[in-house]
């Protein structure tokens, strides 16, 4: 009797793995993508996305003349298989191993329109807002003209509260949108405009009045929304009653089934048609952000000029620092946002003066209580590949120079509890960027635990880079202790 669990698509993955087995993973390539298809077809979509993951992770060890390295197996092949994938991921739950490659091809294929796309929607779908807006940054440099990546750009500023920069984009978008004629979406990103920027009722009026029969029609169920959302705000000066007369005209919607993900896979191409990316909803928004935090006190730097708030991202990099702005588009979120932590006094509480140790080597009691206390861990840690996503997309940004930026990444892996791994490069992004206050109070934190360990000359050393920027009475007592200490 057949067995019911094995499929077609079983089958064929399972040939495309003695394939592999015997003549080789490039070999068995196009067996991989069949199988990954018919996977799709009977809505395995993890089940697909999880074996071009595995061929795509495979490693061989390959000798040369300075020894032995491993390799992925797959040569020129691993372009086309990566390409696959990221369409694959695009119906499969953003799990961690998926964002962790996601990130490695993008860092791998930068300027790949699919991968880097890809990438920003999984970052998206993990409810990843900041790094998702970074990745959409990178996209819109590799896609100038692509209306619908600016009106996206502009819904997800919206979601973190940048509400300057969203109405930016979305009139840009929307403008471009126009201008090419393409309208998939096009209602929705007005309705997200209406609900960032109320005063541009009027405008977005005479853009849904410009559509013609068929778009309206096609989108009426966004302009019903988009008439209820501006007279629920008082912004119908009675001109959006053609609009509702309008609505009311068309003839009743015929009932469609619904399609699955691989009917509608089959009816667009995302890749090279962005459209299909659609605004979120306001549930969605909902869900992700919950209510809408109070603003901050901007923090003064050293010159007195304010600093921009913690949430808020970094300016734009060059255009072309490939490998350094892959972070990480469109669909339901599958975990709760986790927002960030908004600054250094999160992990870092003021620290008292301390008693001369007796020992050489040994923080005083009340240094090391106080070090232990705030070593506790603050929240969940990342995962594993987007905690290495994310450091080493700090590390690059410190390369680069753009020290906000990467105080942003370094502050992520912090949240979790306390690394002085971590905490150094923050350290120097703080001194960087005039963020004085949390340079000094990071500084006694990572001394702490440098003297813990036995290191007091680099305890030393942290406290003195501080002292060059700010005079602290603390940080001076401090950092005399040790040195008597390190001195013996």
């Amino acid at each position: 009797m057949r067995n019911p669990a094995v499929t077609v698509a079983s089958n064929k993955l399972a040939k495309a793995q003695e394939v592999a087995a015997a003549k080789g993973a490039r070999q068995a390539v196009p067996l991989y993508i069949d199988a990954c298809t018919a996977l799709a077809a009977e809505q395995r979509f993890d089940a697909a996305a999880g074996a071009l993951l595995d061929l795509l992770n495979l490693r061989e060890k390959k000798r040369s003349l300075f020894g032995s390295k491993e390799i992925n197996p797959l040569g020129p092949d691993r372009l086309n298989v990566a390409k696959h994938f990221a369409q694959a991921t695009r119906t499969a739950t953003a799990s961690d191993p998926i964002l962790e490659l996601l990130g490695v091809l993008a860092a791998e294929y930068p300027d790949e329109t699919q991968i880097r796309l890809a990438n920003a929607e999984a970052l998206y779908r993990a409810a990843y807002i900041a790094d998702a807006i970074d990745e959409y940054r990178y996209c819109e440099q590799l896609l100038p003209n692509d209306g619908s990546l600016m009106a996206r750009l502009g819904e997800l500023y919206a979601m973190v509260s940048r509400n300057a920069e969203a109405v930016d984009s979305l009139r840009s978008g929307i403008a471009r949108l126009l201008e090419q004629q393409r309208f998939d979406g096009f209602a929705a990103f007005c309705l997200k405009l209406v609900e960032v920027a109320p005063d541009s009722a009027n405008d977005v009026h005479g853009w849904i009045e410009s559509l013609g029969d068929d778009e309206f029609s096609a989108q009426r169920d966004d302009v019903t929304k988009l008439l209820d959302l501006v007279r629920e705000r008082g912004a119908d000066d009675g001109r959006w009653s053609d609009v509702e007369a309008r609505l009311a005209e068309l003839p009743a919607q015929a009932e469609h089934a619904e399609l699955s993900p691989v009917e509608e896979l089959a009816e667009h191409d995302a890749w090279h048609d962005s459209t299909l990316y659609e605004p979120a909803s306001e549930d969605e928004m909902r869900m992700l952000l919950g209510p809408t935090p109070a603003a901050e006190e901007p923090v003064a730097t050293s010159n007195g000029v304010a600093a921009e708030p913690q949430e808020a991202e970094y300016e734009e990099p060059p255009a072309r620092m490939q490998g350094l702005q892959i972070s990480t588009g469109r669909a339901k979120p599958t975990v709760a946002f986790d927002e960030p932590p908004r600054t250094a006094r999160d992990f870092a509480s003021e620290t008292a003066a301390s008693p001369a140790p007796t020992a050489p080597a040994a923080p005083s009691p009340q240094s090391a209580a106080s070090a232990e206390a705030r070593s506790a861990p603050a929240g969940a840690a990342l995962p594993p590949g987007l905690a290495a996503y994310t450091r080493r997309k700090g590390d690059g940004l410190v390369t680069a120079g753009d020290y906000q930026g990467a105080a942003v990444c370094f502050e992520r892996l912090l949240k979790a509890g306390f690394e002085p791994d971590v905490a150094l490069p923050l350290l120097e992004c703080y001194v960087q960027v005039g963020r004085l206050e949390e340079a000094a109070a990071l500084a006694m934190q990572l001394a702490d635990h440098q003297a813990a360990a036995g290191d007091l000359d680099k305890a030393v050393e942290t406290l003195s880079r501080v002292l060059e920027h700010k005079q602290d009475l603390l940080i001076e007592q401090r950092r005399s202790e040790l040195l008597a200490a390190a001195q013996g």
